[in-house]
């Protein structure tokens, strides 16, 4: 599937620069990044000196959300052949300029059942998802799930250095497709650029949850939630502090709130959290109401095997909530009523098509985002996504942007106020080289910073070192 539309917007812009009817940045100001609120549009006098504006449409952002892929069955296939259909029906025109219908795919853990892969050239790469998602030649940003960070049992959790062989795929050499991408564990993907005040359109914050929401320990020190944890926290906060993107979307496997089966964070799986606070996911939740809610526009969690769309709650602020568990694996909703939902719906292959959109300066429409929930047949003809030549999402909603609600941050997690500076330290990745001599306090991957990736060649290990 190739989008010849994505020349078409530099091609336009160029024909209007070339014809003077282009508007210059800036007009006055103080010029920042963030001189234009993102909550709302720019003047319409904002973008030229003469009052003129641009006569590009609102930048756009158009992407898929899957989770729970990678089991390789029928299903699969199945939503990756709907995937490419509702992403080639979604190809738009606004004006004489032509736009893809999808820009990129993000995965929200568990990419390779049951156990994860034990090697980066592992055939379940192939199996599990180049094969089942061959249809969509879009980039993947992939977050790590249980599954893929097994150590006995498939979904344990507990083996978390094997979660690292989906990392190293983004860089290997013989992968059958560029399609993967996990940089780290966790990572900061922008895609999108306003027309107005250029800025990031959003900002996907990808979470590694398994060493915090896991229930099941993972002996390695290397990432125990009071060291890995701690350093994710401060890596998030600081990730989010100096983020000038109009949306904000934190992504991660474990979900905050939940109508599935494994439920709220703080009461997974019906665990109490006063009894056994690391299998109800206690941990997880204090992180999130930490560094995340309030933060973030939207939060999107898999884990659990079907579509929600829930909405925002008291104790995390602006923050809404998307769960997307049903790429690859289905399973009913285990209580509907236990969160105020828009929309949900078990028992069904799915996912989610969605668009960010920036303040128009024109009409002075506010920044949006707005979703689709598709739900995907296998044995239907158009695989339930399309219908008599047009699309048949089974949700459709907009949201527009809102403001922060000024939640204060908890900090039951890390016991520090938030911003307060802790010693940064990292993983070391091989026995063949050492961490140089002195602090590294601005330090914000969890990778040791004279070990950039790749390190092909390197012997893994599991020290954990601290710069200070």
């Amino acid at each position: 599937m190739t989008f010849p539309w994505k020349l078409l917007p530099l091609v336009a812009a160029l024909t209007l620069a070339a014809c003077g009817g282009g508007g210059s940045s800036g007009s006055g100001g103080n010029g920042g990044g963030n001189s234009a609120t993102p909550n709302s549009p720019a003047e319409p006098g904002d973008d030229g000196g003469d009052g003129s504006v641009t006569l590009n449409p609102p930048a756009a952002l158009r992407f898929i959300v899957i989770g729970d892929s990678g089991s390789g069955s029928a299903g699969q296939y199945a939503v990756g052949e709907a995937i490419a259909r509702v992403c080639q029906e979604k190809d738009e025109f606004i004006g004489d300029i032509g736009f893809p219908g999808c820009d990129l795919v993000v995965g929200l853990g568990d990419n390779i059942y049951e156990s994860g892969v034990t090697s980066v050239d592992d055939p379940q790469f192939a199996e599990k998802f180049e094969k089942p998602f061959e249809p969509v030649q879009l980039p993947f940003y992939m977050v790590l799930g249980n599954h893929d960070n097994t150590a006995y049992v498939g979904g344990d959790g507990a083996g978390n250095a094997r979660g690292e062989f989906q990392v190293d795929y983004t860089y290997f050499d013989g992968k059958l497709s560029n399609r993967w991408n996990m940089p780290d564990r966790y990572f900061l993907h922008s895609a999108g650029t306003t027309h107005t005040n250029p800025r990031p359109l959003v900002d996907f914050v990808a979470l590694d949850s398994n060493p915090i929401a896991g229930g099941f320990g993972d002996p390695d020190i290397a990432y125990a939630y009071h060291t890995y944890g701690i350093d994710q926290r401060n890596w998030v906060v600081n990730t989010l502090a100096g983020s000038n993107a109009v949306f904000k979307i934190a992504m991660a496997h474990h979900p905050y709130l939940s109508n599935g089966t494994h439920g709220n964070a703080g009461n997974y799986d019906g665990v109490p959290s006063e009894i056994l606070p690391v299998l109800a996911g206690e941990r997880w939740k204090a992180f999130m109401e930490e560094a995340v809610c309030d933060q973030t526009d939207f939060f999107f969690a898999g884990h659990d095997h079907d579509l929600q769309v829930l909405e925002a709650v008291p104790e995390c602020g602006r923050t809404e909530f998307v769960v997307s568990g049903a790429a690859g694996k289905t399973r009913s909703i285990d209580d509907p009523e236990r969160n105020a939902a828009r929309f949900q719906q078990g028992d069904v292959y799915g996912f989610f098509w969605m668009k960010a959109t920036e303040a128009d300066p024109v009409t002075l429409a506010p920044a949006t985002l707005c979703l689709d929930a598709y739900v995907v047949d296998p044995e239907a003809e158009g695989l339930g996504v399309i219908s008599n030549g047009e699309l048949t999402p089974a949700y459709t909603h907009c949201y527009d942007k809102q403001p922060m609600a000024g939640l204060v941050p908890g900090n039951d997690f890390s016991g520090l106020p938030l911003g307060d500076d802790v010693p940064c330290r990292c993983h070391c990745r091989t026995v063949l080289m050492r961490i140089l001599p002195g602090p590294s306090r601005s330090c914000v991957k969890p990778w040791c910073p004279v070990l950039p990736r790749p390190v092909p060649t390197c012997l893994k290990t599991s020290v954990r070192c601290s710069t200070r």
